[in-house]
């Protein structure tokens, strides 16, 4: 599925990242890391 224009994502998390290993989201296909879909964030409690 490709969305084409803005997204709004809300998602719930039960913790908060500790800031030496922070989550991260990626794609499995390899030549989207490039394109944005693999990155890291943090989540603050």
């Amino acid at each position: 599925m490709f969305v084409d224009g803005e997204l709004e994502l809300l998602m719930e998390f039960s913790a908060a990242a500790p800031s030496t290993a922070p989550f991260m989201f990626h794609c499995h296909v390899l030549e989207h890391e490039d394109r944005g879909m693999m990155g890291q964030y943090m989540v603050g409690g």
